[in-house]
């Protein structure tokens, strides 16, 4: 059936402790037409409660030409209700020079409207040496200005020993300049079992620096069902 279910539970990420939200990712692959569609929905990420909004990922893939188009649409974010903003992602592969290319504009996350930034996403594929190295550069984020920071994303692939590593680091989101925390997200594939299992700790994105949540995504993979 080829068919993946990707959960995704990430309670309190307003900083309340009461408003959690649960985002649930369903992918679900074709693979004879050779579509992925996925629907991702966050409710009340802002942390009113009452404005929710809802992000749908259209992964659209053509096999013949290797060119992978991304679009995720996501109003809303900042929590006013009035400055909706669209963020497109667009995915060109070249499956000749083994080279991605994602570029991610996401224009006022901060709720201000004149502080809009822009996050490219550059990812350069090394088919030789099995190498991928993805670098994500997001100034302020917070919404002051002056507090820029950058999240470096290094995904290392061992093809011989099938395992992947990804490390996010990403200080000082809560824009306080003083509470960094770090990502660590950890991904081991075991080719023999097909199994993933995905495991993100977040410790205080609101700022709080006593308010911490943990989210664990865990992605199982049944390769001999097909299904999951």
């Amino acid at each position: 059936m080829h068919m993946w279910l990707w959960k995704l539970a990430i309670p309190c990420i307003c900083g309340y402790g009461n408003l959690p939200y649960h985002a649930y990712v369903a992918m679900e692959t074709c693979h004879t037409m050779h579509m992925w569609l996925r629907k991702l929905a966050i409710p009340c990420i802002c942390g009113y409660g009452n404005l929710s909004y809802h992000a749908y990922v259209a992964v659209e893939t053509c096999h013949t030409m290797h060119i992978w188009l991304w679009k995720l649409a996501i109003p809303c974010i900042c929590g006013c209700g009035n400055l909706p903003y669209h963020a497109y992602v667009a995915m060109e592969t070249w499956h000749t020079m083994q080279m991605w290319l994602w570029k991610l504009a996401i224009p006022c996350i901060c709720g201000y409207g004149n502080l809009s930034y822009h996050a490219y996403v550059a990812m350069e594929t090394c088919h030789t040496m099995h190498i991928w190295l993805w670098k994500l550069v997001i100034p302020c984020i917070c919404g002051c200005g002056n507090l820029a920071y950058h999240a470096y994303v290094a995904m290392e692939a061992c093809h011989t020993m099938h395992m992947w590593l990804w490390k996010l680091v990403i200080p000082c989101i809560c824009g306080y300049g003083n509470l960094a925390y770090h990502a660590y997200v950890a991904v081991e594939t075991c080719h023999t079992m097909h199994m993933w299992l995905w495991k993100l700790g977040l410790p205080c994105i609101c700022g709080c620096g006593n308010m911490s949540y943990h989210a664990n995504v865990a992605v199982e993979t049944c390769h001999i069902m097909q299904i999951k």
